[in-house]
Parts: C-alpha cells; sequence; structure tokens
C-alpha cells in the first residue's frame, strides 16, 4: 500500500472493495459514475475535489489551488473507512489527514515535511488474516472430538460436560472480575483473577468428574470440552471482536495466543488427571489449585515486567509439559497402598 503526493493530487494504494463504495454512495446519495472498473464522484466539502476510487487506489483530485486538504482528506477517508471500503486504518486517516499532501511516512512514523508533494507515504498492507487463527484455535478440537468419540454420544455428552464446567467457572467468578476491573493498580487487575482461576476452575472440575462418571470415563475428551470453551471465550472472542473493529491483525501477530492456547490446554488435561486422582488422596485437588493459579502468575508478572511474548509463551509451553508429565507418571494416587492395605485384610481373615 502507498500514498503518492502531486501538485493537485492524492493517490492512496489500497485494497478496495467497489460494491462496498457503491453502496456508500447510493446510501449518502453522492453523484457517481462507473466506468473501467472504477467509481467516480465529488466531494461534498470542496466541489472542486473529484474522487476515483479503483479496485487498487483512490485518487483524491482538486482544480483549487487553496484547498483545505485537511478537511477534504479526513471527510473522504474516514467515510471510506467507515464503510470498510478501504484498507487504511483510523490512524492512517487521522495521520493523512493532518499531514495535508506534503510528507513522507514509512512504517508508521513521519519522517520528512517536505514542501515538495512529492513524497510517498508507505503503509502496511492490510492484512486480515487473523481471522485464520480463529478457525487454527477451534478445528483441532472438533478434529479430535469426532475422532475419539465417533458414535458413541457418550463421549460428546463427556465433551460437552467439560464445555459447560468451564463456562460454569467462569460465570460463577464474573461479579468479582467486575469489581476488580475498575481498580486502577494494575497489578491486582492481572493477579487476583489469576489467583482466582485456581479456586474456582479447580472446584467445579473436581466436581464435575467426581459425580458425573461420563465425564470421568471420557477424562480426555472432558478436558478438550473444557479448554475449548476457553479458547472461544477468552481468545475467539477478543479477536472477533478486534477484527469487527476494522483493526489491522495478521495470522503472525496472533501466533503466541495459539501457543498459549495450546499450553493450556496441556494443563488443563494435566490438570483433570491430577483431580481424579485427588478422590484417593486431597492433596492432589490442592495441587491442581495451585499449579492453576501459578501458571496464571508467572504469566502476569512477565508480563508486568515486560518480558518478550515469545519468551513468556515458550517458557509457560515447556512447563505445560513438565506438569503433564508430572501429573501422568511422577504423581501417584496410592494404588502401590491400597493394595497393602487389601492384602492386610487377608492375612487378617486366614
Amino acid at each position: 500500500m502507498g500514498f503518492s503526493c502531486y501538485s493537485n493530487a492524492v493517490n492512496i494504494t489500497v485494497n478496495n472493495n467497489l460494491e462496498t463504495v457503491y453502496a456508500m454512495l447510493l446510501l449518502n446519495s453522492r453523484y457517481s459514475s462507473f466506468s473501467n472498473n472504477s467509481f467516480s464522484y465529488y466531494a461534498l466539502n470542496d466541489s472542486s475535489a473529484k474522487i476515483q476510487v479503483f479496485n487498487s487506489s483512490i485518487i483524491v483530485q482538486s482544480s483549487n489551488e487553496s484547498t483545505d486538504w485537511y478537511s477534504l482528506l479526513y471527510g473522504e477517508l474516514y467515510e471510506l473507512w467507515i464503510y470498510n471500503a478501504t484498507a487504511l486504518s483510523e490512524e492512517d486517516v487521522i495521520f493523512l489527514a493532518g499531514k495535508g499532501c506534503c510528507g513522507s511516512y514509512n512504517n508508521g512514523v513521519f519522517v520528512n515535511n517536505a514542501l515538495v508533494c512529492s513524497e510517498e507515504i508507505v503503509i502496511p498492507k492490510k492484512d486480515d488474516s487473523g481471522m485464520l487463527s480463529i478457525y487454527v484455535s477451534i478445528i483441532p478440537f472438533l478434529v479430535i472430538l469426532v475422532y475419539y468419540a465417533r458414535k458413541d454420544y457418550r463421549k460428546y455428552l463427556a465433551f460437552l460436560v467439560g464445555f459447560l464446567g468451564w463456562l460454569i467457572a467462569f460465570i460463577l467468578r464474573l461479579p468479582i472480575l467486575a469489581n476488580i476491573s475498575v481498580l486502577k493498580e494494575l497489578w491486582i487487575v492481572l493477579l487476583v483473577p489469576a489467583l482466582m482461576s485456581g479456586l474456582f476452575e479447580e472446584m467445579i472440575r473436581y466436581l464435575a468428574l467426581k459425580y458425573l462418571s461420563v465425564a470421568k470415563k471420557s477424562f480426555f475428551l472432558f478436558a478438550m470440552g473444557w479448554s475449548l470453551c476457553e479458547v472461544l471465550i477468552i481468545f475467539n472472542f477478543n479477536l472477533y471482536s478486534y477484527l469487527m473493529l476494522n483493526q489491522q491483525l495478521s495470522f503472525v501477530s496472533t501466533l503466541p495466543g495459539l501457543v498459549e492456547r495450546l499450553s493450556a490446554t496441556i494443563v488443563h488435561l494435566a490438570l483433570t488427571i491430577m483431580v481424579i486422582k485427588s478422590f484417593k488422596n486431597k492433596k492432589f485437588l490442592v495441587y491442581a489449585m495451585l499449579i492453576h493459579s501459578g501458571l496464571n502468575v508467572i504469566g502476569s508478572l512477565m508480563l508486568l515486567a515486560n518480558f518478550n511474548i515469545w519468551l513468556i509463551e515458550a517458557m509457560l509451553l515447556v512447563l505445560a509439559a513438565m506438569i503433564y508429565y508430572l501429573a501422568d507418571n511422577v504423581l501417584k494416587e496410592g494404588k502401590i497402598d491400597e493394595s497393602r492395605r487389601d492384602i492386610k485384610k487377608v492375612k487378617r481373615k486366614r
């Protein structure tokens, strides 16, 4: 995407949707003509200004040397931005209007304000690939569900129980989260929800696995349903809302969030195993609560300390793998002790 200034015209190269522009013109009763895959119309705020919209560019021309470029560019570009007819961001529109027809703009930084309008402004091309992250974060869960459940409705039910379990735990702590969110202390806003997650989620997880046998028998799918609900509400809802505000967000920029969801899914599976083991030894429930809250606190503290986001996600992924290994291979639920008790009972009977 480029921005070029000439003596009497501004050419802004963008990604446009001509149908959107045409609908906008009709809605506002604007004069327009169509020829060679382009629209031409006159600016409402300056009768001497002519705007041409092509598939790849917008050209703003004015025959009046005293044209108020700020009003012209801001009015027209902002309206096109509102209707998502250009790939410019709102910040780009404000900047271009403020600088008028002179200057050099490179990767979001104003470089030069030349008197001669012959500089080029380079604006990062709009990348809508961020929507791909939503599909990437959901599809693996659905594939896993269909592959493991197949025609067994009880396994689908276990997945649903896990999904609803996370949702219930989230709803229960919403009043507390709402009160905390208005506080000015950032460390409280980040750390208190992190601590609460372990308490609320592990208690609901314990109750679901303890009293719903279908969840315990298919604990893997239960954990996947639990994690999917968190993905939809915590990750996808925020991402989708951001994209709907016409913000530029690429798939690459969302990768740290996807890695975080992978780590969270591994941890949820590990915590599910710990909670099942807690039926014989309650200390495992305490372990699950502490690990869950501890991981969230570590991530929050690293964010407060301005650690590199990839360093944070890499560390959390390693910790998630270690916690899963610990839950599945190291921590014992007391089967040996139970078997010894059975042997002692048999000897006493003899």
